[in-house]
């Protein structure tokens, strides 16, 4: 499956593809008949609190100038977006928590 592969050419790819399979045919697009592809899913929005604790000694401006962050922050978007339209389907808002794919990648927020 691209979306576990290294490659972030990829992960793009199937990412890109994904989000227009979920938009046009979310309805179809059940989380149950494909194994893995929930985990892989929610592995990306799971990264966030490590991109989030990206430090630049010259502030967040520098971030957006950075093309590794901006990729890495566009899969969460795409793996985010894809989660929420998969999510609009009664079975797959069902089978996301009942199959502990959300607790095992679940973030907290723990301010300063």
């Amino acid at each position: 499956m691209g979306l576990k592969s290294s490659i972030h050419s990829e992960v793009g790819y199937a990412l890109s593809q994904l989000v227009r399979i979920s938009f046009d045919s979310g309805d179809e697009l059940r989380a149950e008949a494909y194994p893995g592809l929930s985990g892989a899913l929610f592995e990306k929005p799971a990264t966030i609190q490590s991109l989030a604790n990206t430090c630049y000694p010259e502030g967040a401006g520098e971030l957006l100038e950075d093309l590794k962050f901006v990729k890495q922050l566009e899969e969460v978007s795409r793996a985010a977006l894809v989660l929420r339209n998969m999510s609009l389907q009664s079975d797959n808002a069902r089978y996301f928590p009942a199959s502990r794919v959300v607790g095992n990648h679940s973030c907290s927020y723990e301010p300063a």
